[in-house]
């Protein structure tokens, strides 16, 4: 693999060798095979083919791989130099989206080298610009991220019956029993000496609720349960026919970082990450990756990812294309119809 300035190089000799060919091939008809249906057809099965089994093995990311995309962008970028030449007997749309296409797999393949990607454990309030790639080496990054706060929004509480057998079921969905909450602390420490909980907003702590538990037979009871965490243990009721009745932990609706970033030039930034919210700073993206799950909402740091792609403007350039070339599509499809009549 060959990085910048060699890789912009390289695409510019690969597409002077496109254009050369195809200026060849309007002299020498058996040139013009290499651009013909059948080709593009070959290709594109073969490239389909590659990517499939290099996403579930990870092989052929090496010469094979490369050579297959090679002769599909070629055959794709002589079939849109013909399009481009013959442009007024071409219709709009399928040139644009070929172009978008070229564009898009040009940057991917001559820009792979040049993408960069770290990890970073950046723990609250502690400085850190160091990360480490996928194959556990050092990345030193060219800005310095702080971990102001961290926050996770979590679906409701819920809770679960286990039966004598071990069977378990949703407590919305027992037949046999009827869960009602008498209260409710979303930030609860169990009280000293005692089997039931109290509001605190201390580390470790976790929902809590007094419920009444009611059978179809009559029987009742009522008591605390609570899901626990890494500080405290869970509080489980045990209900008259031997079932036991407890708290699910809540599961993650979403989590966020606050962060400050510090690029060489002492210039500040901060941003709130979340799932598929990146940060942006210059051709670097910072995305939310993880937190200690073992602390849940108490979890003293944050995963980041870290991706530098110089090459990610030209990709995006072609998604636009080609959701142009949709747009014209649309607007010219009544239109060509009209003309076939």
């Amino acid at each position: 693999m060959i990085s910048y300035p060699w890789s912009a190089l390289c695409l510019l000799a690969y597409l002077y060798a496109i254009v050369a060919v195809y200026v060849m091939s309007l002299s020498r008809s058996s040139l013009k095979t290499l651009y013909s249906g059948k080709t593009c057809s070959i290709t594109v099965a073969a490239a389909t083919v590659m990517v499939l089994v290099f996403g579930f093995t990870g092989i052929f990311r090496g010469v094979i791989y490369y050579a297959v995309m090679l002769a599909l962008m070629g055959s794709m970028g002589l079939a849109l130099a013909a399009d481009i030449h013959h442009i007024r007997s071409r219709r709009l749309a399928p040139v644009m989206a070929h172009l978008g296409v070229f564009v898009v797999m040009a940057a991917g393949v001559f820009g792979y080298a040049d993408k960069q990607s770290a990890k970073v454990t950046a723990y609250l309030g502690h400085p850190e610009s160091v990360g480490m790639d996928a194959e556990g080496r050092r990345v030193d990054l060219p800005f310095m991220i702080t971990l102001n706060s961290f926050d996770i929004e979590r679906y409701p509480v819920r809770y679960s019956i286990t039966a004598p057998d071990g069977t378990v079921t949703a407590a919305e969905t027992s037949r046999d029993w009827k869960v009602t909450e008498l209260e409710k602390i979303d930030m609860a420490v169990m009280k000293p000496g005692s089997d039931s909980w109290e509001e605190l907003r201390h580390v470790g702590a976790e929902p809590a609720s007094l419920v009444k538990v009611e059978g179809t037979d009559g029987r009742s009871i009522t008591g605390w349960v609570a899901c626990g965490s890494f500080m405290f243990a869970p509080s489980f009721l045990e209900l008259p026919d031997g079932s036991v009745l407890s708290m699910n932990t809540p599961a993650p609706q979403s989590y966020d970082s606050k962060v400050s970033v510090t690029d060489v030039k002492g210039r500040k930034k901060s941003f709130e990450l979340s799932v598929n919210h990146p940060a942006r700073l210059g051709a670097w993206r910072i995305y939310q990756a993880g937190y200690d799950i073992k602390k849940g909402r108490w979890s003293e740091y944050s995963v980041l990812q870290c991706v530098r792609d110089p090459w990610y403007p030209a990709i995006a350039a072609g998604l636009w294309i080609i959701l142009a070339s949709a747009v014209v599509m649309m607007f010219t499809a009544g239109r060509g119809r009209k003309n076939e009549k």
